[in-house]
């Protein structure tokens, strides 16, 4: 089960900006293909990944080859694994 994420509230409701997206055609392609570069080629790639309550921003520090797996540090110390493509995942430029 998933934590629930916090965010810091500033006294300010604002809608959390999307940052620029990549194609997820793009990574879908890469991912159904035999060549596993790609998942070592997005390791140091900003991600943004859109809750519930809002759109938390991080980096995508590794990947786990057995559990074909991304771990993903967010911005405010949390991290996950979870596997890319995924529909509610963005890679930021």
């Amino acid at each position: 089960m998933k934590n629930k994420r916090s965010k810091i509230d500033s006294g300010k409701m604002t809608q959390p900006k999307m940052p620029p997206l990549v194609i997820s055609s793009e990574i879908e392609a890469k991912s159904a293909s035999d060549d596993i570069d790609w998942a070592s080629d997005i390791i140091g790639t900003r991600a943004a990944v859109k809750w519930d309550d809002g759109v938390y921003e991080g980096i995508i520090e590794s990947y786990d080859e057995r559990h074909q797996v991304h771990r993903i540090l967010y911005d405010d110390g949390d991290d996950e694994w979870t596997k890319i493509p995924h529909k509610d995942l963005y890679l930021c430029c």
